[in-house]
């Protein structure tokens, strides 16, 4: 059953008929109480031996593409459904069994491409198969009309030690911040910025004191 939609029960007498009808549950609930952003939502967590995370993204009217990327090993599997709790098989309208750093990509914007539409509930499932505790993030990177590509166009290291120089293709009004890893598990925040213009630029002054560093660009 697909929670907040409307069910509708109909019968037909070929002859004079008393009957009676009534319904009940299995007195279960779905029990994806935790959330995530359609636009830049982002977990990170440890999954137990054989344990399991659950999520819901709620996709606005106004999507237009659904993008989302993971970091976790072959052991941990993603199960994802519109509408209701995944089943934990193949059938699931997406699945990523064995396989590790899944990610997905789909437009939103085809009204004949059930199930991946805008307006609509995606419940994610997360479990993980093996018998060791494990690591696991997941970003979320909504897209909406009005939003152009946002990605880092180049970078380069600053003579001098002076850090490492990132430039960055953004939105106008929107506020991003840049998380910084070196484990592409635990991420911290290196800025917060609302840029005025397409385009934005940012110094790691702390990069010179590292082997090697990770970085994401996430809007708020």
């Amino acid at each position: 059953m697909r929670p907040g939609n409307t069910y509708y029960l109909g019968f037909y007498a070929q002859s004079d008929s008393t009957f009676s009808v009534s319904d009940s549950t299995n007195g279960g609930y779905i029990d994806y109480t935790n959330t995530l952003a359609f636009y830049g939502g982002y977990t990170t967590n440890q999954i137990p031996a054989f344990g399991q995370l659950k999520f819901r993204i709620d996709v606005p009217n106004d999507a237009t593409e659904w993008i989302d990327t993971s970091v976790h090993g072959a052991g941990v599997w993603l199960f994802l459904d519109q509408g209701s709790a995944p089943t934990l098989t193949t059938a699931d309208d997406w699945y990523s069994e064995n396989y590790a750093n899944q990610g997905l990509d789909v437009s939103l914007q085809n009204a004949s491409s059930w199930p991946w539409l805008p307006g609509y509930s995606y419940f994610l499932n997360v479990t993980n198969t093996s018998g060791s505790t494990q690591p696991f993030s997941f970003s979320m990177f909504g897209v909406y009309p009005e939003a152009g590509p946002i990605e880092f166009t180049s970078a380069r290291v600053l003579p001098s030690h002076g850090g490492f120089l990132m430039n960055m293709q953004v939105n106008p009004g929107w506020t991003y911040q840049v998380l910084v890893s070196t484990d592409l598990i635990n991420w911290s925040v290196l800025t917060t910025f609302t840029p005025t213009g397409s385009t934005a630029t940012f110094t790691d002054t702390g990069a010179p004191g590292y082997t090697y560093r990770f970085y994401r660009l996430v809007p708020q």
